[in-house]
């Protein structure tokens, strides 16, 4: 299982380096997810073109096993791709509202979301552990909005705080383990009348992004806070480690408040809104990326920052005691895409903005060595 290679004595000074290992040939829009195999070969969702494929060596190009449409088979949208028990992969038609599960590269069953076994506690699991037990994120009852909110129909985006449920392999109700921090927040909303309709319009989802967290195969759970830029973990509900780094955070400068502007709003009502209307902005960017933590086989995690002014994306070694370490040898314009058993998987995306898949390893590295 990937953990760390080399060393078996940490330093204190110098965290992990990404060593690449293999580049795969075939070039990606969006890519939904990477879901390794465990004969090596990895599923690669393609969001934009509505498109899984089979990648079976880093010199082919990959076959489609999932496309575009409606029918068996088909999808119309790839939300999700999470990795559950043995070679099975859940994977979420929004568009469609249904779920298909992969054995290996074929489809074995397609239900609807409303016949789900996790409807009643969240939207769709965010990882399956080696157990069986499904996890996913419930959105509270919301002081903001002065009402409560249906489990699971707005997002930790859309919601103040959100609760980490943990749903039993055969059970009909989900264990609340803890809360967690949403990005919707007094301070980060605009009401705002347009065309004689007035709206809450949440504007800086991308400068002040809620807490992360990653679930890993034993059944332990990262919670990063990306405000404070403190980790803990969690196991069966109970705080277990916990630590606080000096985690880089970007200054928000004038075009990233536009582009969050935009973002949330759409082009078309972005023309509505300035920058010096909204209430106080934040002066940094969050700690982590959005949906960036990453649980490994070894049940330690990544944590991904934000992209900072050299386009350069920091990215986090997070111990299962709770140390936290730089990772070095992060490629320009990288994203973590999936993590197996072999490696972690990257999307680099090049000049003409097609992305591509690599998969590196995580090898330790004494002081006196670099």
């Amino acid at each position: 299982m990937i953990g760390l290679v080399g060393s078996t004595a940490r330093s204190q000074t110098a965290g992990p380096r990404f060593v690449k290992e293999v580049e795969f040939v075939h070039e990606l829009v969006t890519v939904t997810g990477v879901r390794e195999l465990s004969d090596r070969t990895i599923l690669v969702g393609d969001r934009s073109e509505k498109t899984v494929f089979l990648v079976a060596r880093a010199d082919r190009q990959g076959r489609a096993i999932l496309t575009r449409g409606g029918g068996p088979g088909e999808v119309m949208s790839l939300s999700e791709m999470v990795a559950a028990s043995a070679d099975s992969t859940l994977i979420y038609d929004s568009a469609q509202q249904r779920v298909l599960v992969l054995a290996g590269s074929r489809v074995a069953r397609t239900f609807l979301q409303m016949d789900a076994p996790w409807k009643n506690e969240f939207d769709f699991p965010m990882a399956v552990d080696n157990a069986g037990n499904s996890y996913g994120l419930r959105a509270k009852a919301s002081a903001i909005r002065k009402g409560p909110i249906n489990p699971g129909k707005l997002s930790v985006y859309a919601a103040d705080s959100a609760e980490m449920v943990m749903l039993s392999k055969g059970s009909t109700a989900g264990r609340v383990l803890f809360t967690i921090r949403g990005a919707f927040t007094a301070s980060n909303m605009k009401v705002k009348t347009i065309a004689g309709m007035t709206s809450y319009y949440h504007l800086t989802a991308l400068l002040d992004r809620p807490d992360l967290a990653a679930v890993c195969a034993d059944g332990s759970v990262l919670h990063a806070d990306t405000r404070e830029g403190r980790v803990s973990w969690w196991r069966s509900g109970q705080r277990i480690a916990a630590a606080s780094h000096p985690f880089a955070r970007p200054p928000v400068t004038q075009a990233l408040k536009r582009l969050a502007i935009v973002e949330s709003q759409g082009a078309k009502n972005a023309v509505f809104f300035s920058p010096e209307e909204y209430p106080p902005w934040p002066a940094r960017m969050p700690a982590f990326d959005k949906n960036g933590a990453w649980c490994l086989p070894s049940s330690d995690a990544i944590l991904e920052g934000n992209v900072d002014a050299t386009g350069a994306r920091p990215m986090y070694f997070v111990s299962k005691t709770g140390t936290v370490s730089p990772i070095r040898g992060v490629p320009p314009r990288a994203k973590v895409v999936g993590v197996g058993a072999s490696g972690v998987y990257l999307a680099m995306e090049s000049e003409d903005g097609l992305v591509t898949i690599a998969r590196y390893q995580l090898a330790e590295r004494s002081e006196a060595s670099v």
